[in-house]
């Protein structure tokens, strides 16, 4: 998953990968990670996308590529109930805030 979040991973792949039956993988990282491995996914991929969406320029449909979704429409709706706001809101209150703490910053230099 980490390796690679755009994949369309789906738990009967990853327990195959890890050696064990699907119930017993589930079981296994939920003990491990505290969340089930979708919901794990998910986060991986939100954590990823907020990394672009902060550090780079590319687009909203480049993110959604990058992180696993088919479109921008199905990244945003993701973002969204993640966040509790669209990712381009969220890009651009991320951004003042950077500013803001940059001048804030530099002012007392």
């Amino acid at each position: 998953m980490h390796e690679n979040a755009a994949h369309p991973w789906t738990v009967p792949e990853l327990a195959a990968i890890s050696g064990l039956s699907r119930a017993a993988f589930a079981r296994v990282f939920r003990e491990a990670l505290g969340q089930a491995p979708m919901q794990y996914l998910t986060q991986w991929r939100m954590t990823i996308a907020r990394d672009h969406l902060r550090a780079d320029d590319l687009t909203l449909p480049q993110i959604a590529d990058a992180v696993g979704y088919g479109s921008s429409f199905a990244f945003a709706a993701a973002f969204r109930r993640h966040h509790g706001e669209p990712p381009g809101t969220w890009r651009q209150s991320e951004r003042a805030s950077a500013q803001t703490r940059l001048l804030t910053t530099h002012h007392g230099s």
